[in-house]
């Protein structure tokens, strides 16, 4: 027993737990940034190929204004909830580093580090302005 009248877990159940979060936050951030990017690209190919939503875009200054703050509302959203999910996999990649368990080349690729965050979060702000600027020219080809 340790502290607190708690069982103490072993060092195989501790790495155990600490490398499935710093898994699962790995997997959730490609998965979740892919999703974005999907999104964005589906955003833009329908204002390409819609009549209908072009139309709109170009008669309704309030309506484009609003796509407009939609897109960049969940730029900082991705931006924001990334951040938060590198925070918490440095957080558990540390954990897992004063384990000691194992050496830290058998789980570092599942870190989510600043570069990875940069690029990602590069890629989906490039995509957010992109559309923006979609949305700018259909609203002012009228």
């Amino acid at each position: 027993m340790g502290k607190n009248g708690h069982i103490q877990a072993s060092d195989k159940e501790k790495f155990d737990l600490l490398y499935a979060s710093l898994q699962k936050y790995h997997l959730g951030f490609i998965d979740s940034s892919f999703k974005v990017v999907g999104f964005l690209l589906l955003v833009m190919g329908w204002l390409l190929t819609s009549t209908a939503a072009r139309t709109s875009l170009q008669e309704n200054v309030y309506l484009s204004a609003l796509a407009i703050a939609g897109l960049l509302v969940s730029g900082f959203v991705f931006t924001m909830s990334s951040m938060h999910v590198r925070k918490l996999s440095k957080q558990m990649f540390e954990e897992l580093n004063m384990l000691k368990y194992m050496p830290e080349n058998h789980y570092s690729d599942r870190f989510i580090r600043k570069r990875t965050l940069i690029i990602f979060t590069a890629s989906i702000w490039g995509l957010v302005l992109v559309a923006c600027a979609l949305i700018l020219f259909i609203h002012c080809m009228h």
